[in-house]
């Protein structure tokens, strides 16, 4: 993915890079410009990889959720292949090219430089 590329991802990889972005880029910083406005609880998943992530943002903050309380409302969810939902977490697509419900500018806030 570093070559910029978009052509489709093997879904297990793809899996792996959605989750490495949120365990090992977004809390080091590697985000895509600031984001302190961005705050709510935001759902990706990956229908052929049968995953999901629960995100929550806060004060410009990212934290990946094992399991949201469920009185909290999602804000937005993206839903498409994994591929997809790596390459557009990625920068390499627009988020638009998944199912996307809600508010897109948090899906956008999610992006990895």
């Amino acid at each position: 993915m570093a070559v910029g590329a978009t052509a489709p991802v093997q879904v297990a990889l793809a899996a792996d890079a959605v989750t490495e972005a949120f365990e090992a880029f977004i809390p080091v910083g590697a985000r895509r410009g600031a984001h302190p406005d961005a705050s709510g609880l935001v759902q990706l998943f990956a229908q052929d990889a049968d995953s999901t992530w629960f995100v929550r943002l806060r004060e410009g903050r990212v934290a990946l959720l094992d399991q949201p309380d469920a009185r909290t409302e999602l804000q937005a969810r993206a839903a498409g292949s994994a591929s997809d939902i790596a390459l557009a977490l990625w920068g390499r697509l627009p988020f638009g090219i998944c199912d996307v419900v809600g508010d897109e500018r948090l899906l956008q806030a999610l992006r990895v430089e």
